[in-house]
C-alpha cells in the first residue's frame, strides 16, 4: 500500500507535468504501452524471477498506478473528444456501462475458475483488455483528436495551480484533507479485510485454497458494485435533496463506526485468528470487517463521490479544473501512501496485529467526521464569497432599475415554486452569468422542488 501510493504520486505528477507539453495522443500511447509491458511481465515473467511471491507483490503494488493511468487516459480522452453538450448526453451511459462491465467481470471470474483456469492466468485477460483499449483509443483519436477536431482548442488553455497557490487556498486544502482522511480509513479497512479473508480461508495446516479465495473476492466485489448502483439509482439524489450535502457525507463514517465497533467487540470476545479463537468463532470478526468493507466501498462510490463534486462549485472556475485534477489524482495517491506508511509503522511493533489496525480505524473515523463538518463550513463560506463576488460583477452591468436582469431576479425571488423555476429557465437562456449566481444561491432553498432543480443543473455542469 505504501509503495503503490508512492508510485501513484510519481505517475500522476509526471502525467500532469507532461500534459500540455507533448501531444495528448503521444502521452496516452506511451502510458498505455507502459501498462501493457508491465502487465505482460507480471503474467509471463515467472521464469525470470527467483521468488514468485515477489512477482505477486509487484502486481499488487501496481494496482493503484494502473488504475490512475487508465482513469486519466479515459476521462482525458473523453473530455477532449466530446464537447460539453455531447458529454452531458453521454456521461450517464458511460457510468452505467462501467457498472455493467464491473459486474460482468466479477461474475465471470468464478465461472472461469470452475473450468480449471488458475487465478494467476486472469492477468492474461487483463492484458488482452488493455491492448484492446489501446487499439480503440487509436481508432477514436483518428476520428476525434486529429485534424483540429478536439473539443479543447489548446492544452495551454488549462490554467494550472502552483504548489504554493494550492496550499495557500484554505478551502482546497480542506477538500484535500477530506480525501486523505477518508482514504486512510478506506485503506485501514482494506488491510483488515484482506488479512481477515486470508485467515478465514486458511486451514489448520496453514494451507490456503486460492480458488475459493478468488471466487469469494470476485463475488464480494460484484456485490459492492450492485449495492453501489442501486444506492446511486434510488437513494443518493433523495438524500442530497432532503437532508443536504453535510448529512450525506456524514453517513459513511457513522455507519463505519458502528461496524468497526462491532468488529472490535466480536474480535475481543470470539477471537480474530486461529491463535485467539476457533475456526467457527473467528468468522464473526470476519463478517463484521467484511460489512465494513462493503459499506465503505459502496457508499464511497454511490454517495461520497457524487456529493463531493458539489464542493468544487464554489471554487473559481479558472482554477477548478486543475484543482480537481490534483485532488483526485496526486492527493488521492498521496493519501494511499500515507495510509500504507502508517500501517507499516504500526506493524513494526510486535504487539500490534490485524486486530490492532481495526482499533486504530476508530480515531480515523472520528477525525473523518470532524473534517467533514469543517469542510461543509468552508463550503458555505466560500459559496457566500462567490455569491458576493458574482453579485458585484452583475451589478456593474446594471444601468437602470427595470432592466432585464432586475426583472429576472424579481422572478426568482418569488415565493411560488413554478415562478422561480420558470424565471430560472428564462435566465439560463437570456442571462447565463446571473443564472449561475442564482443557482448557487438556490441550491439550499427550503423548497425541495427548487433545490432539486438547482442542484440538478449544478451537477450537470460538473459532469
Amino acid at each position: 500500500m505504501l509503495f503503490r501510493g508512492g508510485i501513484g504520486v510519481l505517475i500522476t505528477l509526471l502525467y500532469n507535468f507532461l500534459q500540455g507539453r507533448i501531444p495528448f495522443t503521444a502521452l496516452t500511447v506511451f502510458n498505455l504501452l507502459l501498462v501493457i509491458a508491465l502487465t505482460a511481465f507480471i503474467e509471463f515473467g515467472e521464469p525470470y524471477v527467483q521468488d514468485t511471491n515477489l512477482l505477486f507483490y509487484f502486481g499488487f503494488t501496481l494496482i493503484l498506478p494502473f488504475t490512475f493511468i487508465t482513469q486519466l487516459v479515459f476521462w482525458g480522452s473523453f473530455n477532449r473528444m466530446f464537447n460539453v453538450r455531447d458529454s452531458k448526453r453521454l456521461i450517464g451511459s458511460v457510468d452505467v456501462g462501467t457498472d455493467i462491465a464491473a459486474v460482468f467481470a466479477f461474475f465471470s471470474i468464478p465461472i472461469l475458475l470452475s473450468y480449471g483456469i488458475k487465478p494467476e492466468s486472469l492477468y492474461s485477460i487483463g492484458l488482452v483488455s488493455i491492448t484492446g483499449f489501446l487499439i480503440l483509443f487509436l481508432l477514436l483519436s483518428r476520428k476525434y483528436l486529429v485534424g483540429g477536431k478536439s473539443a479543447i482548442k489548446s492544452e495551454a488553455e488549462i490554467k494550472k495551480l502552483s504548489i504554493g497557490q494550492f496550499l495557500g487556498n484554505k478551502y482546497i486544502v480542506t477538500l484535500s484533507l477530506f480525501i486523505v482522511i477518508s482514504l486512510v480509513a478506506l485503506q485501514f479497512v482494506d488491510y483488515a479485510f484482506f488479512n481477515a479473508t486470508t485467515i478465514q480461508y486458511t486451514n489448520e495446516n496453514n494451507e490456503m485454497d486460492d480458488t475459493q479465495l478468488a471466487t469469494f473476492l470476485s463475488l464480494f466485489e460484484a456485490t459492492v458494485v450492485i449495492f453501489s448502483f442501486l444506492f446511486t439509482t434510488f437513494v443518493t439524489d433523495r438524500l442530497n435533496q432532503d437532508y443536504g450535502l453535510r448529512v450525506s457525507l456524514l453517513i459513511n463514517p457513522i455507519v463505519l463506526l458502528i461496524f468497526t465497533g462491532a468488529a472490535i467487540a466480536l474480535g475481543s470476545y470470539f477471537g480474530y485468528d486461529l491463535t485467539t479463537g476457533e475456526k467457527s468463532t473467528i468468522a464473526f470478526f470476519f463478517i463484521a470487517v467484511a460489512m465494513s468493507k462493503l459499506f465503505i466501498n459502496s457508499l464511497r462510490e454511490a454517495l461520497d463521490e457524487p456529493t463531493f463534486k458539489f464542493f468544487y462549485v464554489p471554487i473559481d472556475r479558472s482554477i477548478s479544473i486543475d484543482a480537481q485534477t490534483k485532488i483526485e489524482g496526486t492527493v488521492t495517491a498521496l493519501a494511499t501512501a500515507i495510509a500504507g506508511g502508517i500501517i507499516v509503522l504500526i506493524n513494526s511493533f510486535d504487539v500490534f496485529n490485524v486486530f490492532s489496525i481495526t482499533i486504530f480505524t476508530v480515531p480515523v473515523l472520528v477525525l473523518w467526521y470532524f473534517i467533514t463538518n469543517r469542510m461543509y463550513k468552508g463550503y458555505r463560506d466560500t459559496l457566500q464569497n462567490s455569491l458576493v463576488k458574482n453579485k458585484s460583477a452583475v451589478k456593474k452591468n446594471l444601468v437602470k432599475e427595470y432592466t432585464l436582469d432586475s426583472v429576472l431576479e424579481k422572478e426568482v425571488r418569488s415565493t411560488a415554486e413554478e415562478k422561480i423555476i420558470y424565471g430560472l429557465k428564462l435566465m439560463e437562456k437570456l442571462e447565463p452569468a446571473l443564472f449561475e449566481t442564482s443557482l448557487l444561491q438556490l441550491a439550499d432553498s427550503p423548497s425541495k422542488k427548487v433545490s432539486q432543480f438547482a442542484r440538478k443543473k449544478l451537477k450537470s455542469w460538473e459532469s
